[in-house]
């Protein structure tokens, strides 16, 4: 291991550079922060008023999500298609894929 790394920090602390701690308790409130209406979830409540997690509104319970659109048909048999057309690796303890090189994507063994 080098010194120089750390001469370099040295460097720093002798020139008044404030440290990444020093930095971050500047920009971290955490007197000011507001916690997720939900229960279970860890997040906090950002400036655009949605939890950073899972995305629950400031003021929403949190079974109010905004439900995802569902999928056109046409994706949906896209969708299928794809997933019927797929070729598992015949080694029984890999969970991968046969590519179109007719190999197994993860473990690399040839498709019969």
């Amino acid at each position: 291991m080098t010194e120089a790394p750390l001469d370099e920090l040295a460097e720093l602390a002798e020139a008044g550079e404030p440290s990444v701690e020093e930095e971050l308790q500047g920009e971290l409130d955490l007197e000011g922060r507001r916690l997720c209406a939900d229960g279970g979830c860890l997040g906090v409540i950002g400036a655009d008023g949605r939890c950073s997690v899972c995305g629950v509104g400031e003021g929403e319970a949190p079974g109010e999500r905004a439900a995802a659109e569902p999928a056109s048909e046409a994706a949906t048999e896209v969708a299928d298609e794809e997933l019927a057309a797929r070729r598992l690796c015949p080694d029984g303890g890999c969970v991968g894929l046969i590519g179109d090189d007719g190999r197994c994507k993860v473990c690399g063994t040839v498709a019969d």
